[in-house]
């Protein structure tokens, strides 16, 4: 649609369709990976939840993960991301691997910035001593309050988003009516080709960086 409104022309058309093909194929990647990871951390809140309760009524750090496992293995279908990781910290113990090496692997597959935080203070407080009771408490604290942020966030930014969608649309709108009602306005030469790609080029670069501006995180 948008390359018959600026081209008229099969090539560039065919050009500007795998072009768009290949973004719309990394976006819904992008945006998949985004969910799930954002559906990990939901659920990660529960499992440091289940590991602070073991810790509180005298559990070991060795028995904590694993009732942590099974709480989970309770809580959330086969296919949730938290029955995945967890499960893979339950074998690594029985296999006498250590907690924070687990815990960073874990880090590493989900991307999770948080786990990898939570993994690095619990290597220092087993070697050098602290509470881990606590300390398990706070990280859940933090996640839950960095959620809460985050979604206040998105809920601000909800209008701007919006608005630049609508401005996406706009121009080619306009370049729709100018053609069925333009009375030959608008020509499909050479010259006239290569300012409608300059222009799209513009509009390009200005909607991902309108897109980088409202892409907040925390």
């Amino acid at each position: 649609m948008t390359g018959y409104l600026l081209f008229h022309h099969i090539v560039p058309e065919a050009l500007l369709a795998l072009a768009f093909g290949w973004y719309c194929r990394r976006a819904f990647v992008h945006r998949q990976m985004a969910r799930r990871k954002q559906e990990f951390l939901d659920q990660f809140c529960d499992y440091l939840d289940s590991i602070a309760t073991s810790l509180s009524v005298g559990r070991n750090g060795y028995e904590s993960f694993l009732t942590a496992d099974d709480d989970m293995k309770g809580l959330y279908e086969s296919g949730a991301p938290i029955r995945y990781a967890s499960g893979k910290v339950s074998e690594g113990l029985k296999n006498g691997r250590p907690i924070p090496e687990l815990l960073q692997e874990m880090a590493e597959e989900t991307g999770c910035s948080d786990v990898r935080t939570f993994g690095e203070i619990y290597q220092i407080c087993s070697t050098a001593g602290g509470n881990l009771k606590h300390i398990v408490g706070d990280t859940r604290s933090m996640v839950i309050e960095k959620i809460a942020v985050e979604q206040e966030i998105q809920t601000v930014l909800t209008g701007p988003k919006n608005e630049l969608n609508i401005m996406v649309l706009m121009p080619l709108v306009i370049l729709a009516s100018l053609r069925v009602l333009g009375g030959g306005l608008i020509t499909d030469d050479s010259s006239s080709m290569a300012v409608n790609a300059a222009a799209l080029g513009v509009f390009l670069f200005s909607y991902w960086w309108g897109r980088q501006i409202v892409d907040i995180r925390v």
